[in-house]
């Protein structure tokens, strides 16, 4: 029963997020920590990660990826989320939503940045 476990947890245990290791010890842990917090969902999270890949603190400098977190952090949510039920005998696998429901709202400041860097996308490709 304990392999199963270990196994099942194991399967469904990130390897990265965002292109940043999860495992223990590989990456800075306060980024790491930031990173599993943005994963999750946390807004002020997606944010910071966001200004990180933007400036490349501590990352490399990826605007693609800071505009996706800037996406997110600016997007409202449900707090719902799906997680995905592996089959079992006689049960096919399938998403179960979890969650509390509760509506969470996207950060006026990274709506911000995420205009500030398609506006700079768009006078790199010759737009005004």
């Amino acid at each position: 029963m304990i392999v199963l476990v270990s196994a099942l947890t194991a399967c469904t245990t990130p390897v990265a997020y965002m292109g940043i290791t999860l495992s223990p010890g590989v990456v800075d842990a306060g980024l790491q920590a930031l990173a599993r917090r943005a994963m999750a969902g946390d807004k002020v999270a997606q944010m910071g990660l966001g200004d990180r890949f933007a400036s490349g603190t501590g990352v490399a400098a990826d605007a693609k990826r800071a505009r996706s977190l800037y996406l997110a952090a600016a997007t409202a949510s449900s707090g719902d989320r799906y997680i995905y039920i592996p089959a079992t005998p006689g049960r096919k696998g399938h998403l179960e939503r979890v969650g509390d429901g509760r509506s969470v709202a996207g950060l006026p400041e990274a709506a911000f940045k995420l205009r500030q860097i398609e506006n700079d996308r768009g006078r790199a490709d010759g737009e005004q």
